[in-house]
This record gives structure tokens, C-alpha cells and sequence, in this order.
């Protein structure tokens, strides 16, 4: 399995992820709290009515889950047991928030499962068609 244009592709993935995530997300969040304050507080926007915020917060996960997937590949032209280790490194930090387990603080959403799953298969998917 190898990625044509892996590199470009992972990048552009992780700035619109970025992105988001700056504008979108509130300024309580670590990352914004520095970005925010350095740039400029009104660079949180709103969202328009119709997009769901649940939506708008899972798609930078899902997007930063197909751009480790594709560098993996881009590195590693074979499935092996890196492969799989960056699977779980990808769902165990979500999955260790549930409230029965609760070993990472934060907030579990099955949406960020989904966004998660969604955004493996779509770079599997591609790696396998660009060979």
C-alpha cells in the first residue's frame, strides 16, 4: 500500500482540521486559549444555524485521523504492526473517556468515534485505489 501525494494530502487535511478548530471551537479549549489571545479574540466565529455543532467539533478528529493514517502509509507501504498500533493510539484516547473507564479527563462522543472511523477508511480506501 503506498499513498500518491500522501504528504500533501495529510497536510491539507490537518490545516482544514486546524482551522476549524480555531474558529469554531470555544476559547476554553487549551490550544485556542493561546492561539486566541496571540492572534485575536474575535477570531472565534459563530457558526451558522444550520450546521450542527456536534458536527462542526467531530470533523477536525475525523480529519486528523485520515492524516495520520496517510503519512503511515506514505511511510509504511505494507499493513503491519504499526499499522495497527496507530489504530489504537487513534480510538483508545476517546475510548478511555467513556464515564465507566474514565482515565483521560474530557468529554466522550461517540460522534468523535464515527468521525474517527470515518476518517480511517476513507485513507485506506484511497491508499488502495492509488495502487
Amino acid at each position: 500500500m503506498g499513498f500518491k501525494n500522501g504528504p500533501l494530502t495529510a497536510l491539507v487535511a490537518l490545516v482544514v482540521g486546524l482551522i476549524i478548530y480555531v474558529c469554531f471551537y470555544p476559547e476554553s479549549i487549551w490550544l485556542n486559549s493561546i492561539l486566541q489571545t496571540n492572534f485575536n479574540e474575535s477570531l472565534n466565529l459563530s457558526l451558522p444555524y444550520q450546521v450542527p455543532t456536534t458536527l462542526v467539533y467531530s470533523i477536525p478528529t475525523g480529519l486528523w485521523s485520515y492524516s495520520f493514517i496517510v503519512i503511515l502509509f506514505t511511510i509504511s507501504s505494507k499493513l503491519d504492526y504499526s499499522f495497527y498500533a496507530a489504530i489504537i493510539v487513534i480510538f483508545l484516547p476517546e475510548l478511555l473517556q467513556h464515564n465507566s473507564i474514565n482515565l483521560i479527563p474530557g468529554t466522550f462522543d461517540y460522534r468523535d468515534l464515527i468521525a474517527n472511523l470515518a476518517g480511517v477508511t476513507v485513507a485506506i480506501c484511497l491508499s488502495m485505489k492509488t495502487n
